[in-house]
């Protein structure tokens, strides 16, 4: 839900961080929620069954191939240290 974008928008931060990359990140919290609300990318967080804490996310947008059809493209991201 749009309640979720902030939650979305900080784990997009903490994945760039991770891959040393935050000066890539160009989109603000604004756009991002904006972008979400229309439909331009969806997004979905990711709960641990066992311990109810935030796991991950998955954010994706779709884009059409004119020899397949819409496809989407995806963006995966878990919390690494909750697995170690």
């Amino acid at each position: 839900t749009k309640d979720d974008v902030p939650i979305l928008f900080e784990m997009i931060v903490e994945l760039a961080a991770f891959q040393k990359m935050e000066s890539e990140v160009a989109i603000s919290l604004e756009q991002f929620t904006q972008d979400f609300v229309d439909g331009r990318v969806r997004a979905f967080i990711v709960i641990d069954d066992e311990t109810e804490k935030l796991a991950g996310m998955i954010v994706f947008t779709y884009r059409y191939d004119c020899w397949k059809g819409k496809v989407s493209d995806e963006e995966l991201f878990l919390l690494v240290h909750l697995y170690e």
